[in-house]
């Protein structure tokens, strides 16, 4: 996911945070204010602990500025690095449970915190329904095999983030050697792979997926491992940021 160039204001950041987050783009604007007067700003120093896996889950955070680590088990094992308008410590608030990663600042910085009774308020009822998808996206969520062990309110969740593209016919979606930062659903149409160092080529059709790298724990593993384009006839497909599942 892109992360936005240094800002030295601080409206413009939170804003831009609201717009890329599954969870917070579809509150209502009174809602987003809300929440925004009910921060705490936290200035951090690099090498400074966030909070420790295993430990208990009591805020939501968002990225004003800095680099932040988070690491499954030895903080040499990193899963995931966050920069500015970047948001982390959602999962474990939504299905309670202790952390399930370490977070670290790596670069000094100053995060928002939304303590847990406020982030699950602004969440609940009205808030969420008012971005509900629709229910063909839903249905297409549930079809894809990624995703065929969510229940419904992860379902649901995760059609908000999706994020659907037309593609003309040879249209490229990604490089080999590129980040992989989403993965990528077939919705109507077909796809292609193909790498450079072989002949062979690979058509995907619906509800097939790709881009199962972007997942990997480790970053340096995280890059595509083949060019991908549209089909003769195009493509309609359905993305969906990593993060922003992780999220869900």
């Amino acid at each position: 996911m892109a992360v936005m160039a240094a800002s030295m204001d601080p409206e413009a950041i939170w804003l831009e945070a609201v717009r890329t987050s599954v969870l917070l783009r579809h509150l209502a604007p009174h809602e987003v204010k809300s929440m925004r007067v009910a921060c705490k700003v936290s200035k951090v120093r690099a090498q400074m602990n966030i909070y420790r896996q295993g430990a208990f889950a009591d805020c939501f955070y968002v990225v004003q500025s800095g680099r932040f680590r988070a690491s499954v088990g030895s903080e040499d094992a990193t899963a995931r690095e966050y920069g500015q308008c970047q948001t982390f410590g959602s999962y474990e608030i939504l299905f309670p449970q202790p952390r399930t990663a370490s977070l670290t600042c790596v670069e000094s910085g100053a995060l928002w915190m939304i303590e847990k009774k406020t982030f699950v308020s602004k969440l609940a009822g009205d808030a969420v329904a008012s971005g509900m998808p629709a229910p063909s996206t839903i249905d297409f969520v549930r079809s894809v095999h990624l995703f065929a062990d969510l229940d419904d309110g992860h379902v649901v969740q995760l059609a908000r983030a999706a994020n659907e593209q037309t593609l003309a016919p040879d249209e490229k979606i990604c490089s080999q050697g590129d980040k992989a930062t989403a993965i990528y659903a077939v919705m109507s149409g077909s796809i292609v792979t193909s790498q450079s160092d072989s002949s062979y080529q690979y058509t995907m059709r619906a509800p097939d997926f790709m881009g199962e790298s972007a997942l990997y724990p480790e970053e340096e593993l995280r890059i595509r491992k083949a060019t991908v384009s549209a089909g003769k006839e195009g493509a309609v497909v359905v993305s969906f940021e990593v993060l922003d599942i992780e999220a869900v």
